[in-house]
């Protein structure tokens, strides 16, 4: 485990986009999604809407109906990633959680069925962390849309009359989701944008239109980084195949002269290798060889044999 000095790379980016009904989440990611590549893949939960802007946008889209399973979401985006899409956007990341078989539908289920309400949260909360892995491990730049929760507030307008606007609040997320995006853009009614979050530091304390040079930004900025590069992968070594020496065991009548001793004895074969079985001072055998060496005793066996029958000829 070693530290090295840290560089900014050209990872994926992942951005929200927040806002009430009617802000306009669809368009503005459409329109930042155009600015950053051109394949685009749209995820369309929301009644095929997405397509209601297929005559100014070029984009495939593919439509996911309830129940909005968590599994659902996943599979799309890996279908995406495989198919080699620049920018995927998610329209809306919301029904997973609060749509029809979306994950807060699964935990009033499992109340429904007994047991303890906080502890029935445990797979809720491994469902959504899956969720949440593949949306950073996705290999895919992404636009992600959250629906907000609305209220109305009374202002004042420039003559100084009280109107009522709709605003938005809260994600309707998970809370805390927000802080896995590396961009967050919030929308108002007037499909104007802040960031309560800007790892780019490019829009920080601004108020703006997202349009397609929003995204042709980000790019700009990702490209200024080191490009990542694939770890090498090492091919794990295997040690040499090691080849048995063929077994060959001594024919019985067959003896040799003992290293040690000097004695003629049959070989007998252990483990360890070939032994002398005449007894020492100690009381018993003594290794001669081991098996490596077998082949150069049997020859010199075979020499001894053939001289003895050579001398009585």
């Amino acid at each position: 485990m070693t530290f090295k000095k840290a560089v900014r790379t050209q990872v994926k980016l992942k951005i929200a986009i927040t806002g009430p009904s009617g802000a306009g989440k669809t368009m503005s990611g459409l329109l930042i999604a155009q600015g950053m590549g051109k394949k685009i893949a749209v995820i369309d939960t929301e009644n095929s809407s997405a397509s209601l802007y297929a005559d100014r946008f070029n984009f495939d889209t593919l439509c996911i109906y309830a129940p909005y399973t968590v599994q659902k979401y996943i599979d799309a985006m890996k279908a995406a990633e495989q198919a080699g899409y620049e920018v995927l956007v998610i329209d809306s990341l919301s029904h997973c959680w609060i749509g029809e078989g979306g994950l807060l539908a699964e935990k009033e289920a499992l109340d429904a069925r007994g047991g303890n309400s906080y502890t029935n949260w445990a797979s809720i909360s491994k469902k959504h962390e899956l969720l949440k892995s593949a949306i950073l491990n996705a290999n895919i730049n992404m636009i992600c849309t959250i629906r907000s929760k609305q209220d109305y507030a009374q202002e004042k307008d420039e003559r100084g009359k009280t109107v009522i606007k709709k605003v938005g609040l809260a994600p309707q997320q998970r809370d805390g989701l927000e802080f896995e995006f590396g961009v967050v853009f919030d929308l108002g009614m007037d499909h104007q944008a802040s960031v309560s979050k800007d790892r780019t530091s490019i829009f920080d304390g601004t108020i703006f239109k997202p349009d397609q040079d929003t995204g042709k930004q980000l790019m700009t900025w990702l490209s200024s980084g080191e490009p990542i590069t694939p770890a090498a992968q090492s091919t794990p070594k295997t040690a040499p195949e090691t080849v048995a020496p063929p077994k060959q065991t001594p024919a019985a009548t067959v003896e040799v002269p003992c290293d040690l001793c000097g004695t003629m004895v049959v070989l007998h074969h252990t483990k360890a290798g070939y032994y002398c079985p005449k007894k020492t001072a100690k009381g018993d055998g003594h290794l001669q060889f081991s098996l490596e060496k077998l082949p150069e005793f049997l020859a010199r066996a075979k020499t001894l044999q053939q001289t003895t029958s050579d001398d009585l000829a």
